[in-house]
């Protein structure tokens, strides 16, 4: 995953609402949103083995962002990132610190979909020695994230959150179906502009690598998004959880739609 943005009610009739792009490189093996082992929905890396984005029919939630930063970086032995979806979305809680060490640098939004208590767990502040935390609390509203730290202005999250805000905070959103707003969310993610160049951050790729991935969508042969998820959970505890998937050419080439009842609250 490397761009998304949560809503923690933030809309009368949902909850939670979760808009995501993944981008990854086109010949890299991936399974499209599926049921696991009927515990969780999730796409699946099948290079590594794990997911970046899931929810569990338990109620937990998780998706995780890499970090743009090659100081982070771990050899190829390395756990996979992915797996800290599954594992936070298995026993319902984040990394330890000493376990969140043996990764590359990530960032993970977890949480149960019952309590609505969210955070952010990373671990780069454990690998770069600096103050930012650990973890995070996310409070009532719309977060979004990228791979940068939480809270990095970057344009692209930048744009995809004033794009959410924008969007729920349309009078005529609270009466328009699933469908229509997930159409609308969707649209959210499929913007291709670029970011100006003096709003660029600086990650240490190529100028034009920096460019190309400014884009809430990326469209590119070698590497571009993969796959865009709305994740809406209704009043009825009920998630919505939509994912279309993109050619190289940025074309759709599929769609999957699961809905989970969730367990009742507590």
């Amino acid at each position: 995953m490397c761009l998304a943005a949560v809503a923690l009610n933030a809309h009368p009739d949902f909850p939670f609402i979760c808009v995501a792009n993944r981008d990854e490189f086109h010949n890299r093996p991936t399974a499209p949103l599926h049921v696991w082992n009927s515990t969780m929905v999730a796409g699946k890396d099948l290079q590594s083995g794990g997911a970046w984005l899931g929810v569990g029919t338990n109620s937990e939630f998780a998706l995780l962002t890499n970090v743009r930063n090659s100081a982070l970086n771990m050899p190829a032995t390395a756990p996979t990132r992915g797996e800290l979806v599954v594992n936070s979305i298995a026993t319902g809680k984040g990394p330890s610190k000493e376990n969140a060490l043996g990764y590359a640098g990530f960032n993970l939004i977890h949480g149960n979909l019952n309590s609505l208590v969210f955070s952010c767990t990373s671990n780069q502040g454990l690998k770069l020695q600096n103050d930012l935390p650990f973890t995070v609390s996310l409070n009532q509203g719309i977060h979004s994230l990228s791979n940068g730290h939480f809270g990095a202005p970057w344009p692209k999250t930048r744009k995809l959150e004033a794009g959410l805000k924008s969007q729920l905070e349309t009078p005529n959103t609270q009466a328009i179906t699933i469908k229509e707003l997930e159409s609308a969310l969707f649209d959210l993610l499929a913007n291709t502009s670029l970011a100006a160049d003096d709003q660029l951050p600086s990650t240490g790729v190529p100028y034009e690598w920096e460019k190309m991935l400014s884009a809430v969508k990326i469209v590119s042969p070698l590497y571009g998004t993969r796959s865009s998820a709305v994740v809406l959970l209704d009043h009825n505890n009920t998630v919505h959880f939509t994912e279309i998937t993109f050619n190289p050419a940025g074309n759709e080439s599929g769609q999957q739609r699961f809905e989970i009842p969730l367990p009742p609250k507590l």
